[in-house]
Order: C-alpha cells, then structure tokens, then sequence
C-alpha cells in the first residue's frame, strides 16, 4: 500500500532497510503507528535511511555519494543537509570523528 509520499513499506525493505513488520501498523491515514507513536512514512523512511547510512559511514570507506545512492538518494546536498539536521553533524564529520582520521575516505566506485 502506498502513502501519500509514495512510500510503502516495500520500499522500506527493498532500499536494505528493514523494520519489524510486527512494528508497523497503519494508523490513521498517511501515517504509521509505530510502537506508541504515529509517525508519517515519509519520516520513517528517512530516519532508517539516515541510519543505514550511518551504518555505511562506520563500516565502508566508500565515498559519501556512494552512501547517498545506496540509501536512495540522488541529491548528495539534500542528504547532507538532512544528515545534519537529525544528526548534529554533516556526514563527513561524522565519519571523521567515529574515525579518528583526518582525511576523508576516497575510493572508486
């Protein structure tokens, strides 16, 4: 079933990201119930994309574009710009200071 944004929760499972189905429950509409909280799927697609990107940062040296693709953006600045929102921090920070380093990660696609 898609929501108002066009997200469904196949689309959640399809990008690698995959809540309990047990956690996801329709609530009133455009929203998902989650736990307690209704929450738009628009905002939990991007809170479990934020997190899968945050698993990339830690775990690969691929480059930030390559994260934000993977995690389905194609806009690496809206990304960023929402990393640090909910993060407190740009990406690249974040992988520096998880890290230690103090050059960011190049590789080839």
């Amino acid at each position: 079933m898609r929501h108002e944004h066009g997200v469904a929760r196949g689309d959640l499972a399809h990008r690698g990201l995959h809540p309990r189905r047990e956690h996801l429950l329709r609530g009133r509409r455009n929203h998902l119930v989650v736990g307690a909280d209704e929450v738009p799927p628009l905002t939990l697609l991007q809170e479990a994309r934020i997190d899968k990107s945050k698993q990339l940062l830690n775990g690969t040296r691929w480059p930030i574009v390559r994260i934000v693709e993977a995690v389905g953006y194609s806009d690496v600045v809206s990304f960023a710009r929402l990393f640090s929102r909910q993060v407190g921090e740009s990406p690249t920070k974040f992988r520096l200071r998880r890290s230690g380093s103090s050059a960011p990660a190049v590789s080839a696609r």
